[in-house]
């Protein structure tokens, strides 16, 4: 393979790789505010929003860069490809978790998890599906989708209890219209970022051979990361 393609293109999955670990970040702190108003905390995450809007365009450039190489093998061709997608919705996440901050403050007095128990839960899922879904990526693990699928099933679940909970306490007056509409907010933003992490570990499956042998440092790394429990 060409030496400066080999290169270049390590510096875009770098680069997709560090976007990646941010958007964890990112998110972890979102989950975090659902525990009550913390404005601290939300702008921290719209300064993780800016470098996640950052790391979009550096990886869209290096990408482009690695494409327009000469003697690019097809195969590597494919994987940057694959990467430039991982890089849009990593992008996207970063969106939907800026709404989930945002909506979090927007609730009065802390009173969200004294509502809404189920939120705590539905939240953690979240994160272990976005952990999940990096996982499968980078690790090259594709067998974790699968069971990614079935958490993601669980979050529905639990989003459309939250959502009937939400309409039932606004018809008896114990909260108020703006606080259900932020609360609708919270878990939209919540699915969406589920279906965003489906995404990415779905892209394993088409980027890596299903037959691949796992190797050490996949385990490594997966151990290093929040199981994913069912």
């Amino acid at each position: 393979m060409n030496l400066e393609v080999e290169i270049n293109y390590n510096i875009t999955k770098g680069q997709v790789y560090s976007m990646a670990m941010l958007v964890q970040k990112a998110l972890s702190k979102a989950m975090e505010s659902l525990t009550g108003p913390d404005y601290a905390l939300a702008h921290g995450i719209i300064n993780d929003r800016a470098e996640i809007q950052d790391y979009e365009t550096r990886v869209s450039d290096s990408s482009l860069i690695t494409l327009l190489l000469d003697k690019v093998p097809p195969h590597l061709i494919n994987s940057v490809l694959s990467l430039r997608k991982i890089n849009h919705l990593l992008e996207s996440m970063g969106r939907h978790i800026m709404n989930i901050a945002t909506s979090a403050t927007g609730i009065a007095s802390g009173r969200i998890n004294k509502e809404f128990e189920e939120l705590t839960p539905m939240a953690g899922l979240c994160l272990k599906t976005f952990n999940g879904a990096i996982t499968c990526y980078f690790d090259k693990n594709v067998l974790l989708p699968d069971e990614i699928n079935i958490v993601i099933d669980k979050i529905l679940e639990l989003n459309t209890l939250i959502l009937n909970e939400t309409v039932d306490k606004v018809t008896h007056g114990k909260i108020f219209f703006h606080a259900a509409l932020e609360m609708v907010n919270i878990c939209k933003n919540i699915e969406s970022i589920a279906e965003l992490s489906r995404q990415i570990a779905e892209e394993s499956r088409s980027t890596y051979d299903a037959k691949q042998i796992r190797s050490p440092r996949v385990r490594s790394f997966a151990n290093r990361q929040s199981s994913l429990t069912c």
